[in-house]
């Protein structure tokens, strides 16, 4: 094992991904990397029955039905399952946003956020609201605008009265009214938009966005629009993921 180690320090890396050109050390690193190309997903949750490519995956995503939450942020003490996404997270602090949006400018932390946000810009409104037929981009703001049918609000204030149908709506309020970020909600909660809202709706939100964690429906590019049935199968699956958490 020692001599494996070592032969990372000597030299250049000799297995290459022919697809992406990522270079690995290993052959088995790079053989693990292509199951990504390759769209194989062997390990299933046997919770919520979503797939990932690698073992160790699975292991952490199990973590998410167990409640176990033992990485914590040192500057706001908000608590996280999986230390990658405390990382994530810890940009936010850093007030670095690399990543913009071409058609409105709104700039990000995370590349996958951006990603995940041009889904804003997109025509294609897959989920659609069987009392008023009201479409939206996300199955989440469906979800969202359901409450309002029903006139259900299910996440409260701590500090007051008030309710919301969206936890994004209440972590506004918070800072806005409060001036308290809530720690206490999920914080892998991947999406914090408004029910429904328009990009321009949006425009006050940008810290909201950065709490997305990675979450792109499949779509990968700014010129291509994703396809409307891939969009709502994947969102499908990862909302009932979501609502595991």
């Amino acid at each position: 094992q020692l001599k494996r180690h070592l032969s990372t320090h000597q030299g250049p890396t000799l297995y290459q991904c022919l697809e992406c050109s990522k270079s690995f050390h290993y052959r088995s690193q790079l053989q693990n990397h292509m199951l990504k190309h390759q769209n194989v997903r062997p390990f299933v949750c046997t919770e919520c029955g979503m797939e990932f490519s690698q073992i160790h995956h699975l292991k952490q995503h199990s973590l998410t039905h167990k409640g176990v939450k033992e990485f914590k942020c040192e500057v706001c003490g908000r608590e996280f399952t999986l230390q990658a996404n405390m990382k994530r997270h810890m940009l936010i602090h850093t007030s670095v946003r690399p990543y913009q949006c071409h058609i409105c400018f709104k700039t990000f932390v995370q590349k996958q956020t951006l990603k995940t946000h041009m889904i804003v810009h997109s025509p294609v409104k897959p989920f659609k609201c069987k009392v008023c037929g009201k479409s939206f981009n996300r199955m989440y703001n469906l979800l969202g605008h359901m409450h309002l049918h029903a006139g259900s609000k299910p996440f409260k204030c701590p500090y007051c009265s008030s309710k919301f149908n969206l936890k994004g709506n209440l972590s506004r309020h918070m800072k806005v009214k409060h001036g308290v970020m809530d720690i206490s909600l999920d914080s892998q909660d991947p999406m914090m938009d408004l029910a429904g809202a328009d990009h321009a709706e949006l425009d006050g939100q940008q810290e909201m966005d950065d709490f997305e964690e990675e979450n792109s429906y499949g779509y990968g590019g700014v010129g291509n629009p994703p396809d409307e049935h891939a969009l709502a199968e994947q969102a499908m699956k990862e909302m009932a993921y979501y609502n595991m958490l």
